[in-house]
């Protein structure tokens, strides 16, 4: 009887436990926009470094240690049409698999390119000028969608902090005039 619950009990374990999946590894920068990587299993997140097509790896920088992760044939590329397009320090998501020692490479998900049209950019002097006023006088709402820290670091005048992953949750902190004119700022574009 003792052996036949031991062994249930092993067998409840080894199901319960992620075989062959690694644990997130995250740089903390990351964390400061996808605080979601950190409870997600089998990723890493961070700087992509130097490509190796000779060795079949390439290095990520996930803040406290740069791993070298082995490229399993036919990875999942996304927002990239080959690995060789990575330059040094993109931003990136992995999804791995443990192998051994190896940590194994099986989806590339680089940080997407995105570009504002010229029409909707708006020249610091126009920024001041606003900011001089205040929002009343200027008839805008400021907001900075950095994470809170960095707002909490410095932020322009008279801007509200709607950080980006929470922007659904806080649309009410936005005016609801369609008159007023909304600015928004982050840490910059790739």
């Amino acid at each position: 009887m003792k052996k036949r619950v031991l062994k249930m009990l092993l067998i409840l374990v080894s199901l319960s436990f992620p075989w062959g999946v690694a644990s997130a590894q995250v740089h903390k920068k990351c964390l400061a926009c996808h605080q979601d990587y950190k409870d997600m299993a089998g990723i890493m997140a961070g700087d992509f470094g130097t490509l190796s097509k000779k060795a079949g790896t390439f290095t990520l920088d996930t803040g406290d240690a740069t791993h070298v992760l082995r490229i399993q044939e036919g990875i999942k590329l996304k927002n990239l049409g080959q690995l060789e397009e990575a330059k040094q320090g993109l931003a990136v998501l992995v999804k791995v698999e443990k192998k051994g020692d190896e940590t194994i490479a099986k989806e590339f998900i680089a940080k997407p390119k995105f570009e504002v049209p010229e029409s909707q950019l708006m020249k610091l002097e126009h920024l001041k000028e606003l900011v001089s006023k205040g929002p009343e006088k200027g008839n805008y709402v400021l907001v900075d969608s950095r994470p809170e820290n960095h707002y909490q670091a410095g932020h322009i005048p008279t801007s509200i902090n709607i950080p980006f992953p929470k922007m659904k949750e806080m649309l009410g902190a936005l005016p609801k005039e369609k008159d007023k004119l909304v600015i928004f700022y982050c840490l910059g574009v790739r």
